[in-house]
């Protein structure tokens, strides 16, 4: 059923389009990691909040961190007004997940390690957390210029107001 909603998505009627992406957002429940896996990439794919509270979530998890960063990535590169400030600012504080490699644990001569141990790598997120910091300071720098912009027009109104009030004196 996931092709259907993704045959939904590029729809041009707005309606059919949101119950696609409604419909997508409630199959992160599904118990298939396979079917939330696919609802969420289409859902990174159009940029929807919900992947980066999802990916948020994930990353703490060993078997699907590398998985989150990368679905992060992708939003912050292709979406970030997509994207509260919140969360923008969680990721930019993000610390390096670990997350564990399919193969088997060997030792350094090749002989597999007893079953309790686990291979992990660091999954690096230093071009992750620059992007978000760049969108942070970006949306700071545009905040700063919108203000002083407003604070202008209002000293205009008020020169202008009593201007007015003069000539009708």
């Amino acid at each position: 059923m996931i092709w259907w909603w993704k045959s939904q998505l590029d729809s041009p009627d707005g309606a059919t389009r949101n119950r696609a992406i409604a419909k997508l957002v409630d199959t992160l429940d599904h118990p298939s990691e396979d079917r939330r896996r696919k609802a969420i990439k289409l859902l990174a794919g159009i940029g929807h909040q919900e992947v980066v509270r999802w990916s948020l979530k994930q990353i703490t998890n060993r078997e699907s961190a590398g998985f989150g960063v990368g679905l992060l990535t992708q939003v912050v590169t292709d979406f970030p007004h997509a994207i509260d400030s919140e969360h923008l600012q969680a990721v930019a504080e993000i610390a390096d997940p670990m997350e564990k490699l399919s193969a088997p644990p060997l030792n350094w001569a090749g002989k597999p390690l007893p079953a309790g141990w686990e291979n992990l790598r660091t999954v690096d997120c230093s071009e992750l957390r620059e992007k978000a910091t760049a969108e942070l300071q970006r949306r700071d720098a545009a905040e700063t210029k919108w203000r002083r912009a407003d604070e202008e027009r209002k000293q205009e109104r008020t020169k202008l107001e009593v201007v007015a009030k003069i000539r009708t004196a």
